[in-house]
């Protein structure tokens, strides 16, 4: 099953078709290879791959919006870490 933490909410609908897309083809590959269709059982496969590219994408997307919001809670802990050290230095 996919783990829908690896990817944005709103691309969850996306990544689960996907995550079927690459199914489906990976058992068309599997049948066709038993059937010696080996031509057949390649394309299937190239697209499975096609489809586990696209998770990935949407994989990298997470992790640079995750990346941001890290960096945008330290930046606002330094800000309020500098207020509080400019209210302690106008109380003395």
């Amino acid at each position: 099953m996919l783990n829908l933490n690896h990817f944005l909410k709103k691309d969850h609908d996306k990544a689960i078709r996907l995550y079927s897309l690459y199914q489906t083809h990976l058992t068309e590959t599997k049948v066709s290879i038993h059937q010696g269709e080996f031509t057949n059982a390649e394309q299937y496969m190239s697209q499975a791959t096609l489809m586990i590219s696209e998770l990935r994408r949407l994989h990298n997307s997470k992790k640079a919006e995750d990346a941001i919001e890290i960096s945008l809670q330290k930046l606002n802990r330094n800000q309020l870490n500098s207020v509080m050290l400019q209210k302690r230095k106008d109380w003395f």
